[in-house]
C-alpha cells in the first residue's frame, strides 16, 4: 500500500482512481512502483477489444470509490 501527501489514500493493485490531469475518467491500478513513485493503470471499465496500460505519477492520482 502507498500513502501519499499525508492523506489516508491507500493505493494498491485493484484500486480505482481518477487522474487530476484527466478528471473525467476512471482507471484501475495494476501495479505500484514505489521506487519511481509511479503506478501502472488501465482505463475502467474494460473494453472488449484492447485495454492498453500506461504509467502515471502517484501525485496525479485521486482515490475513487469502487467502480
Amino acid at each position: 500500500m502507498h500513502e501519499s501527501r499525508g492523506e489516508e489514500m491507500a493505493i494498491q493493485p485493484g484500486s480505482f482512481v481518477s487522474l487530476r490531469s484527466k478528471p473525467n475518467g476512471t482507471y484501475q491500478v495494476l501495479n505500484v512502483d514505489p521506487a519511481s513513485d509511479h503506478v501502472w493503470l488501465r482505463r475502467w471499465p474494460l473494453r472488449r477489444s484492447s485495454n492498453p496500460t500506461f504509467t502515471a505519477p502517484l501525485a496525479d492520482l485521486e482515490h475513487c470509490e469502487a467502480a
